[in-house]
């Protein structure tokens, strides 16, 4: 039985990543694993807001709990996003995972914790410049990840 990590970021085009890699590789048994990651960065702003308390012509101040409810929120939107993508993609016995943290790197420790075989992930076709730039969650983990990674490539673009 081998591991695969599916990585969505919820586009249509990982959809057509994971699609292709399920496709090309998985056979009956397998286990699947749909990835998507998330960064809950505190703002910081709930304790001073609420140290300010009201003031006159502003908002009224963030509750204590605001940065929990954010990040709590954020959690599980990648948890919907993790739902619908097996559902479209009938991969009902996928299991799910939502990470915290910058995507390439809690997916190669993903890759690490689970000992996965390939990882699939898809490639939104940047440029050189746009990709040295901003980095590319794909160059990432080809570079980083313990396992094989297979990279889709847009296909509407070639």
């Amino acid at each position: 039985m081998s591991t695969f990590i599916a990585c969505t970021d919820g586009s249509d085009l990982a959809e057509r990543g994971i699609a292709t890699g399920v496709k090309l590789l998985a056979r009956s048994g397998d286990r699947i694993v749909l990835a998507t990651a998330v960064e809950t960065v505190p703002t910081g702003l709930a304790a001073p807001m609420t140290q300010l308390g009201a003031q006159p012509g502003l908002p009224p101040p963030l509750p204590p709990t605001h940065e929990q409810t954010m990040i709590e929120t954020v959690l599980a939107q990648g948890a919907e996003l993790l739902e619908a993508t097996a559902e479209r993609l009938d991969l009902p016995d996928a299991e799910r995972r939502v990470l915290d943290g910058k995507p390439g790197v809690v997916l190669c420790a993903l890759v690490d914790e689970l000992h996965a075989d390939v990882l699939i992930i898809a490639q939104r076709g940047q440029g050189a410049l746009r990709r040295a730039l901003l980095g590319s969650v794909s160059s990432y983990v080809v570079h980083h990840a313990s396992c094989p990674v297979l990279v889709v490539p847009d296909s509407t673009t070639t």
